[in-house]
């Protein structure tokens, strides 16, 4: 146990990873021993995964999680505008304005795909 918790706070030090991400985000909250719990146990999950699933690990690339922030933010602005009384057609001139290439479903009635093309969470 020592020697995973001295891998968090190694991993949690070094730079440009996103274990070190996870450690600077709990750190302000949770303080530094729990942060780098924190990062311990995210070390676990992913030896875990590596172990039982036999894949090399690959750390996720930066600009992966803000492309998914960005579409997060987009998915969160329509629904407010469905709020808001905004119509498909609206909301479909705002993104296309925007430059938001809209996706046209791939099947008709396909689960949880609204008008938009955008996945409804």
């Amino acid at each position: 146990m020592a020697s995973l918790v001295e891998c968090g706070w190694s991993a949690g030090r070094t730079r440009g990873n996103s274990f070190a991400r996870k450690f600077n985000k709990c750190q302000h909250s949770l303080g530094k021993k729990m942060a780098a719990m924190a990062v311990c146990h995210a070390l676990l999950e992913v030896i875990y995964f590596v172990l039982k699933e036999g894949v090399p690990y690959i750390e996720e690339v930066d600009t992966d999680k803000k492309q998914r922030q960005r579409e997060r933010q987009i998915r969160h602005h329509c629904r407010r505008l469905r709020e808001l009384g905004a119509g498909p057609k609206e909301i479909g001139a705002a993104l296309q304005a925007q430059g938001v290439v809209v996706p046209a479903p791939e099947t008709k009635g396909a689960s949880r795909i609204g008008a938009l093309g955008l996945k409804a969470y």
